[in-house]
């Protein structure tokens, strides 16, 4: 019963994050908003078009993806295939769901640790209509990563304590953390 404490507590916490990033990813849209706003008055009202407005939209972009994937993930809205895992035993279900949601910690691990790398390596790199560094975009995979790292800790804590109580109803098999109703 003490990993079900924990999961849950993990969960509380999970939730708390999901909501700062919806705010986060509401700034960023905000930004893109604004951006793209001022581009159209400058192209068509005062037939001037900024440069800048085109790049900071795309790298809103990016940032808005990045983050809303890992809310995606906390909600379990991530589209799957399930043809074939929906005919098996439920607990073969949580255990298949357990193998995805390590091999997805794998990949969030190589995604943060070459991301940082990555964000390094382009430090000295400009983004000339912007005057800020490329490495502000790069960033996005890795602190992505890490929210898509955390949250998908939490689907393997429940999908554990799923697996150890037996509490598994076969409509329940599929259900992560966050879960939509």
């Amino acid at each position: 019963m003490r990993l079900k404490k924990i999961a849950d507590g993990y969960e509380k916490v999970a939730a708390i994050v999901c909501k700062w990033l919806g705010y986060i990813i509401g700034v960023w849209f905000f930004i893109l908003l604004l951006a793209l706003t001022y581009q159209v008055v400058a192209r068509f009202i005062l037939n001037n078009s900024a440069s800048w407005t085109e790049e900071l939209a795309s790298y809103s972009l990016v940032w808005i993806v990045m983050i809303g994937i890992s809310i995606g993930i906390f909600e379990f809205a991530i589209p799957r295939v399930e043809v074939v895992i929906n005919y098996l035993p439920a607990k073969v279900q949580v255990a298949l769901e357990l193998l995805v949601d390590c091999l997805c910690c794998v990949f969030f691990y190589i995604m943060i640790r070459y991301g940082f790398t990555m964000s390094i390596k382009m430090l000295p790199q400009r983004i000339s209509s912007l005057h800020i560094t490329v490495t502000y975009m790069y960033l996005s995979i890795p602190i992505g990563g890490v929210f898509n790292l955390f949250f998908t800790i939490g689907h393997i804590l429940q999908n554990i304590c799923k697996f150890k109580y037996h509490n598994i109803a076969p409509s329940q098999a599929a259900d992560g953390i966050g879960g939509v109703d």
